[in-house]
């Protein structure tokens, strides 16, 4: 035989290896994945599913009368998974998005019932909402927003038609909100109100340090690369089984397990948060004034504070980071029992006390109920001190 019918021979039997070992690993990571996903069906949903990392098996009628469990899916389907996007400044906003029951425009606003025209026409009272994702509505349909209850509120008692533009986006707190309103002013983009609702995500985020920061500070230097250069591999079902049998798929913080701060730590946070929020409102409200744009400052509920938490769908200890605010809350409070804050803010922040009904769709995200009750708790504090007129 020659050399080259050698080759040749070497070359087909490689071949043949390499195809049959590639055949019988896709063989078993699909049999594998079979396997999960029977187990699946036999203890429940995926807990990666939306549905039950929002609700578990609390009741979905509670807060959902008038949805399907597919429907109630479907809905957190497009709440929780959509992507965000780059914006300078900021570093991240709500991208486009058309979906059944959530819709984002171009401008970077979430559509409220009846969406008004962007650019926003001046025959109209402009009102722009900025706030995080309670703000944003997670959990509920674009109808059932705070902004957008706020326009059928505020269009039953002024003259002249009113547009919300609904503006709350995931992770935004105060210092986002600030820049993402200074960055609309700066393109010309000029409401003649400006709502922010904020609380929970402060004490979120205590260093003032926004949400997906990691990242940026990794594909700057190149490790961002690095580190998930092996996501493809590790997402396999072969190495899904390898974790679980050596344990290591249980590994990681989850919202129950998030570390307890000590009394001191959160006491100090408190202060340093709250103080960072008065500074930011100040800075915000002056943004405003050399606009002549009014603005109204919301501090809103949250339940870890003055809520029966009977009626809540996650138990006291599982709310994660989301803990602080307990602490936050109640130095908010005592702040406030010492110290003036200024005309625009209104305080709901116990809105909620000896309330004994659901109004929480999961961990600190509000029903339509809610949203509601919350917009008309702001549609007559705009109106009584004359800020939308």
């Amino acid at each position: 035989m020659s050399s080259a019918k050698k080759l040749v021979g070497w070359y087909k039997g490689a071949a043949l290896m390499v195809f049959n070992t590639l055949v019988i690993f896709t063989l078993i990571n699909l049999a594998i994945s079979l396997f999960f996903g029977v187990q699946r069906l036999f203890r429940g949903r995926d807990k990666s599913d939306p549905l039950t990392q929002a609700h578990g098996g609390w009741s979905l009628k509670a807060v959902y009368p008038d949805l399907s469990e597919a429907e109630v899916l479907a809905l957190q389907h497009e709440t929780r998974t959509r992507t965000v996007g780059y914006t300078p400044f900021a570093q991240f906003k709500e991208t486009t998005f058309h979906g059944r029951y959530v819709n984002v425009d171009a401008g970077g606003f979430r559509l409220v019932k009846n969406q008004g025209p962007w650019p926003p026409e001046a025959k109209n009272f402009n009102v722009f909402v900025f706030g995080g994702s309670t703000t944003f509505g997670f959990g509920v349909r674009d109808e059932q927003t705070i902004p957008s209850y706020l326009q059928e509120k505020l269009s039953a008692t002024l003259k002249h038609p009113v547009c919300v533009y609904n503006f709350g986006s995931a992770f935004y707190y105060s210092s986002q909100e600030r820049i993402q309103f200074q960055n609309l002013l700066l393109q010309g983009t000029v409401p003649n109100l400006a709502v922010f609702v904020d609380g929970p995500n402060d004490f979120y985020f205590p260093d003032d340090v926004p949400e997906y920061s990691d990242e940026f500070d990794q594909m700057l230097s190149g490790e961002y690369l690095r580190k998930h250069r092996y996501d493809i591999i590790s997402r396999l079902p072969i190495m899904k089984a390898v974790r679980t049998l050596t344990g290591a798929e249980k590994v990681g913080l989850t919202a129950n397990s998030w570390p307890v701060e000590s009394e001191d730590t959160l006491k100090t946070m408190a202060k340093t948060v709250v103080g960072r929020y008065w500074a930011n409102l100040k800075l915000t409200g002056a943004l405003a004034s050399a606009r002549d744009v009014q603005t109204c400052f919301v501090w809103q509920p949250v339940p870890m504070y003055k809520f029966n938490l009977k009626n809540h769908p996650t138990p006291a200890n599982g709310f994660g980071r989301h803990n602080r605010s307990a602490s936050g809350y109640e130095y908010m409070s005592s702040w406030l029992q010492t110290n003036a804050p200024p005309s625009n803010f209104l305080n709901l922040a116990d809105f909620q006390e000896n309330r004994d009904e659901p109004l929480y769709v999961d961990n600190v995200h509000y029903s339509a109920h809610m949203c509601d009750m919350l917009a008309g708790e702001i549609a007559r504090f705009l109106t009584d001190r004359h800020l939308a007129n």
